[in-house]
Order: structure tokens, then C-alpha cells, then sequence
């Protein structure tokens, strides 16, 4: 059986191409979702320091809780929360990922890993994954490239405790530029 994580989804989804080429109506089976540009780090290479500076904003909760209802009875499966800002940080975080859990859709998440050790629990069994944006090996150089004072220890704990946790597979990915 082909995992849900290849690269040979397209297999997983064999409905959705023969109505494409059938020239039929079809509806993505995945959305990302942008829920806040704020973001509480400051990392030096972000290209939305000035958008978050001059006007932190995040969706209204109820049009997009309403709107993936709607995407999620015309085919919608999967939902990754993504941002110009640190989906963590918006402010009803919980709530709507309680939501999207209820409406049976699978949940994914880009975050800086910063979100309070508090949420572990909730984070384990709400998303199907998690992908942490670490990009430092140490306190002093998470600092120096997130602008934040000493966050380090307390995401590699969080991104440690789901690794240990989590059932399935775990994998570590390092980007050198």
C-alpha cells in the first residue's frame, strides 16, 4: 500500500483524475490555510517583518470555519495551517483546530515550534502531522536568526515530546543554504 505521505498521492485520488479528464467540476482535496500574518518571532530572513509590524491581521474565525464545512461536503480532506505569520500564534488557534479535527478533516501545520508546552496533548492527537522550522542547532543562534530571547529549549522539547509520542513515522530534514 502506497502511504498517504508519498510523492505518488495522485494515486490516492484516482476520482479526482478521470472527472479532470472527463472535463467534470472538481474540488481540491487540500487546502492550506493562511489563519494570521502575525508571527512572534522575527526570524532576519522573513519577508513580512513590515506587513506584521504595520498590520497584524488574522481571518475571520467563522467565515473560514464555514468555509471549510462547505469545501468539506464537496470533497475536502485535508487542511495544512501555514502563514506569513506562525499559525500558533492566531488567536483562536484551538478553537479552530478543534473545529477542522470535528469536521473529520486531516490537519497538517507549518509553525516555528514555539507554541506553549501546554498544547502537546492537543497537538498530538488534533494534526496528522507537524513540520517544525527549527533552522538552529543552538540557543545562541536560534536567537541571533529569530530575534527571540531563549525559545530554543522549550521547541526542541516540544518537537522532542511529539517525536517521542507520536505513532508512525518521524523523520528530521536539514536544508543547508
Amino acid at each position: 500500500m502506497i502511504s498517504k505521505f508519498s510523492g505518488l498521492k495522485l494515486i490516492h485520488h484516482l476520482d479526482h483524475v478521470k472527472a479532470t479528464l472527463e472535463h467534470r467540476n472538481m474540488y481540491p482535496v487540500h487546502v492550506n490555510v493562511d489563519p494570521t500574518n502575525y508571527c512572534n518571532h522575527h526570524c532576519i530572513w522573513c519577508s513580512q517583518h513590515e506587513l506584521q509590524q504595520e498590520k497584524a491581521m488574522g481571518i475571520n474565525y467563522d467565515a473560514l470555519v464555514a468555509a471549510l464545512a462547505e469545501a468539506r461536503d464537496l470533497g475536502l480532506k485535508a487542511v495544512t495551517l501555514i502563514g506569513a505569520g506562525d499559525p500558533t500564534v492566531y488567536k483562536r488557534f484551538l478553537d479552530l483546530t478543534r473545529e477542522i479535527s470535528r469536521l473529520g478533516l486531516d490537519l497538517g501545520m507549518f509553525t516555528h515550534g514555539g507554541y506553549p508546552s501546554e498544547w502537546r496533548d492537543h497537538i498530538l492527537e488534533t494534526f496528522t502531522w507537524v513540520r517544525f522550522s527549527l533552522d538552529a542547532a543552538t540557543t545562541e543562534v536560534h536567537n541571533l536568526v529569530h530575534d527571540v530571547d531563549n525559545r530554543f529549549d522549550q521547541i526542541v522539547s516540544n518537537l522532542r515530546d511529539l517525536a517521542e509520542k507520536r505513532k508512525g513515522p518521524t523523520a528530521v530534514q536539514n536544508v543547508l543554504q
